[in-house]
């Protein structure tokens, strides 16, 4: 068994090696621009950031203020309701026998809903079982 090549074998070694160093430049290539354009973010943030501090402050509220008078009309009163008297009709009714009726069947339903054992097992199926 021989250890030498034959040129055919050489030149596509050589080929090889000549397209893998290609792909290292190229993935260099790449890294540079990327690291290049990271800083480049990076100093507009800064910039930024300083344009901004150096913008005018508004440490006089009271300028502020000022301007709200203008808008005025936008704070109307309504005199036909006062603080605490937007209460519902059903505010001056007490319980009635109805309302506790309801509540018990409700409850008694949900009860018989939550221990069967159907619903326990599958709820979404138990739920749109007459659907199907």
């Amino acid at each position: 068994m021989s250890t030498f090549c034959n040129d055919d074998e050489i030149d596509e070694i050589l080929l090889l090696q000549r397209k893998k160093q290609n792909q290292i430049k190229r993935l260099n290539k790449m890294r540079k621009e990327e690291e290049e354009e990271e800083e480049a973010a990076k100093i507009k943030m800064a910039q930024e950031k300083n344009d901004f501090l150096e913008e005018e402050n508004y440490d006089n509220f009271d300028e502020l203020n000022d301007c709200g008078e203008n808008f005025k009309y936008l704070k109307k009163s309504h005199s036909y309701l006062k603080k605490g008297e937007g209460k519902l009709a059903s505010h001056y009714y007490d319980e009635t026998d109805f309302s506790k009726k309801r509540k018990e069947e409700i409850i008694k339903e949900q009860y018989k809903l939550e221990y069967n054992p159907y619903y326990i097992k599958d709820p979404l199926k138990y739920k749109y079982r007459n659907q199907i």
